[in-house]
């Protein structure tokens, strides 16, 4: 569950940091084909490593249910939020000099 939080968490601060004059989730539909491939790529992989059992194997992870990815998920989601609102306060900020 931590891998699966890590992965997506850093797909949520790539967001993040590609937005710092923007808020996350209005630049996560902008036309970016190299961030569409990465992050085709990084959920393509994850995907595999979860499922395929001799990669599953070799990275030694243990079978999760939809609930646990949901949970490690949900976490990432929380960890992008708050990245957001710490941008959208230091661009208040930044107004207000």
């Amino acid at each position: 569950m931590a891998f699966v939080t890590l992965m997506i968490g850093n797909l949520g601060l790539v967001l993040t940091h590609r937005s710092i004059g923007n808020n996350a989730f209005r630049t996560m539909f902008l036309a970016n084909r190299a961030l569409a491939f990465v992050a085709l790529m990084t959920v393509s992989a994850l995907a595999a490593a979860l499922t395929v059992p001799w990669l599953r194997g070799l990275f030694g992870f243990a079978s999760l249910g939809m609930d646990q990815i949901g949970e490690a998920a949900a976490a990432a989601f929380a960890s992008l939020i708050v990245n957001d609102l710490i941008g959208v306060g230091v661009r208040w900020l930044q107004a207000k000099r």
